[in-house]
């Protein structure tokens, strides 16, 4: 799945793309009116190749990513899979500058919280971390790889 690989590379523009698509085209306005209605994303998740179940909401270092993908290690042999970290964030009629704001503001609350730390294969050494902002059905990403 292209959102899938865009996930793992850091590719915000396709990342940003596949997701405005996906609110535009299945998802209801009701559904999104909160950052829990976000969370439709991790859904998309499941079955993504080289990486385990997504992980909504655990506690890693000192706060909760809304979502945490760790590779499988079996993914090993074709490559290093990047641990992936994703906090979303939901303002009600943000402008695109707020939202940017916030999906900043997010990607800095994973690197103060810890929040990609935990127990791991040692081969992941890697790191992808995502700010997602939404207001209704727009969205704005940010990666930071580390």
């Amino acid at each position: 799945m292209r959102l899938h690989e865009a996930l793992v590379e850091c590719d915000f523009s396709v990342v940003t793309g596949e997701l405005l698509r996906i609110s535009e085209s299945a998802a209801s306005s009701f559904d999104l009116t909160s950052e829990n209605g976000c969370h439709m994303l991790l859904g998309l998740l499941f079955n993504m190749r080289g990486y385990a179940d997504p992980i909504s909401n655990r506690e890693y270092g000192l706060g909760r990513p809304d979502i945490r993908l760790e590779p499988v290690e079996s993914s090993f042999a074709s490559g290093e899979r990047p641990l992936i970290i994703i906090d979303l964030k939901y303002a009600q009629g943000a402008s695109s500058d707020d939202l940017e704001g916030l999906a900043e503001d997010a990607l800095r609350q994973i690197e103060e919280r810890h929040c990609d730390e935990g127990s791991l294969p040692a081969q992941v050494s890697a790191r992808v971390r995502w700010g997602v902002a939404y207001s209704g059905k727009r969205v704005v990403t940010v990666c930071d790889r580390a």
